[in-house]
Protein backbone atom coordinates (compact mmCIF):
# COMPACT_ATOMS: atom_id res chain seq x y z
CA UNK A 1 0.00 0.00 0.00
CA UNK A 2 2.75 2.46 0.95
CA UNK A 3 4.80 1.43 -2.07
CA UNK A 4 1.88 2.10 -4.41
CA UNK A 5 1.37 5.52 -2.85
CA UNK A 6 5.07 6.35 -3.26
CA UNK A 7 5.02 5.15 -6.86
CA UNK A 8 1.90 7.23 -7.57
CA UNK A 9 3.42 10.34 -5.95
CA UNK A 10 6.64 9.84 -7.90
CA UNK A 11 4.68 9.44 -11.12
CA UNK A 12 2.70 12.63 -10.46
CA UNK A 13 5.87 14.52 -9.54
CA UNK A 14 7.62 13.43 -12.74
CA UNK A 15 4.57 14.31 -14.87
CA UNK A 16 4.43 17.78 -13.31
CA UNK A 17 8.18 18.25 -13.79
CA UNK A 18 7.90 17.17 -17.41
CA UNK A 19 5.01 19.58 -18.08
CA UNK A 20 6.89 22.44 -16.41
CA UNK A 21 10.03 21.74 -18.43
CA UNK A 22 7.97 21.47 -21.61
CA UNK A 23 6.23 24.79 -20.94
CA UNK A 24 9.52 26.54 -20.19
CA UNK A 25 11.30 25.15 -23.28
CA UNK A 26 8.56 25.46 -25.91
CA UNK A 27 9.03 29.15 -26.69
CA UNK A 28 12.86 29.12 -26.76
CA UNK A 29 12.80 25.98 -28.93
CA UNK A 30 10.40 27.61 -31.40
CA UNK A 31 12.59 30.71 -31.52
CA UNK A 32 15.69 28.60 -32.10
CA UNK A 33 13.97 26.66 -34.91
CA UNK A 34 12.94 29.90 -36.61
CA UNK A 35 16.44 31.37 -36.31
CA UNK A 36 17.96 28.19 -37.71
CA UNK A 37 15.53 28.22 -40.64
CA UNK A 38 16.32 31.88 -41.34
CA UNK A 39 20.05 31.20 -41.13
CA UNK A 40 19.77 28.24 -43.51
CA UNK A 41 17.75 30.39 -45.91
CA UNK A 42 20.35 33.18 -45.78
CA UNK A 43 23.19 30.75 -46.39
CA UNK A 44 21.34 29.13 -49.29
CA UNK A 45 20.59 32.51 -50.85
CA UNK A 46 24.23 33.54 -50.56
CA UNK A 47 25.41 30.27 -52.10
CA UNK A 48 22.91 30.62 -54.94
CA UNK A 49 24.01 34.18 -55.62
CA UNK A 50 27.66 33.12 -55.65
CA UNK A 51 26.96 30.21 -57.99
CA UNK A 52 24.70 32.21 -60.29
CA UNK A 53 27.02 35.21 -60.59
CA UNK A 54 29.09 33.96 -63.55
CA UNK A 55 26.02 32.45 -65.22
CA UNK A 56 24.14 35.75 -64.86
CA UNK A 57 27.02 37.67 -66.44
CA UNK A 58 27.25 35.22 -69.33
CA UNK A 59 23.48 35.30 -69.92
CA UNK A 60 23.40 39.09 -69.82
CA UNK A 61 26.24 39.29 -72.33
CA UNK A 62 24.44 36.83 -74.64
CA UNK A 63 21.20 38.84 -74.46
CA UNK A 64 23.04 42.06 -75.23
CA UNK A 65 24.74 40.48 -78.23
CA UNK A 66 21.60 38.81 -79.61
CA UNK A 67 18.40 40.39 -78.21
CA UNK A 68 16.11 38.90 -80.88
CA UNK A 69 16.98 35.32 -79.98
CA UNK A 70 16.59 36.11 -76.29
CA UNK A 71 13.14 37.59 -76.92
CA UNK A 72 12.05 34.54 -78.93
CA UNK A 73 13.40 32.16 -76.30
CA UNK A 74 11.57 33.98 -73.52
CA UNK A 75 8.34 33.94 -75.58
CA UNK A 76 8.64 30.17 -76.09
CA UNK A 77 9.31 29.61 -72.39
CA UNK A 78 6.29 31.77 -71.54
CA UNK A 79 4.05 29.80 -73.89
CA UNK A 80 5.23 26.48 -72.51
CA UNK A 81 4.61 27.58 -68.93
CA UNK A 82 1.24 29.00 -69.96
CA UNK A 83 0.15 25.69 -71.43
CA UNK A 84 1.44 23.77 -68.44
CA UNK A 85 -0.21 26.01 -65.88
CA UNK A 86 -3.47 26.47 -67.77
CA UNK A 87 -4.83 23.12 -66.66
CA UNK A 88 -7.60 21.19 -68.27
CA UNK A 89 -10.98 22.74 -68.93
Amino acid sequence: MAQERIIQQTKEFLEDAFETAKDRLEKPAATARKQLADLNLDVAARQLADAAGPLWKKTRKQVQQNPGAALCASAVVGLVFGFLLRGRD
